[in-house]
């Protein structure tokens, strides 16, 4: 198989399952630990600045007007209040930029990337070090999910 049809096949299943899925496909295509890194690195990287610009057009674009805008207003307002009553919260804040590693290294759904991208915009960090965590968190989790599908299997080839 060329490499361009790899990469091909390791894109797909990183649209279809995840970071999870394009470490299963790494694996069932023999690379190992590196490799798999390279590559889930590369697709995460090409992700943030795409996920980095929507997320920026629409928090800048999108004015709402009137009423909405009012009732927007009000949900903001008690949605901030229940953040500076919650305890959970608060130590989100507190700890920014561990959120944003953590979240980012998530291999699952509701994880990963575009959370961490919502979450550097959300707490207004920086485009390099908001890059940076993400990806730092993706080799993380990308390691993460590898020993967790290789080191099961490994086990039960020792038995």
């Amino acid at each position: 198989m060329s490499l361009l049809s790899s990469f091909a096949v390791f894109v797909a299943a990183y649209a279809a399952a995840g970071r999870t899925g394009t470490v299963a496909a790494c694996l069932l295509a023999g690379f190992g630990l590196w490799e798999t890194l390279g590559i889930t690195l590369l697709i995460d990287a090409a992700q943030i600045p795409l996920y980095g610009a929507v997320l920026q057009a629409a928090v800048f674009r999108i004015k709402p007007t009137g009423r909405f805008q009012a009732w927007i207003r009000h949900k903001c307002e008690k949605a901030q209040a229940r953040v500076e009553g919650s305890r959970f919260w608060m130590a989100v804040f507190r700890l920014k930029y561990f959120s944003i590693f953590a979240v980012s290294t998530i291999p699952f759904r509701g994880g990963g990337v575009l959370s961490a991208c919502f979450f550097s915009l959300m707490f207004g960090i920086s485009k390099a070090a908001g890059t940076a965590l993400i990806l730092a968190g993706s080799c993380a989790g990308t390691c993460l999910t590898f020993g967790a599908l290789v080191l099961p299997v490994r086990w039960l080839y020792a038995l």
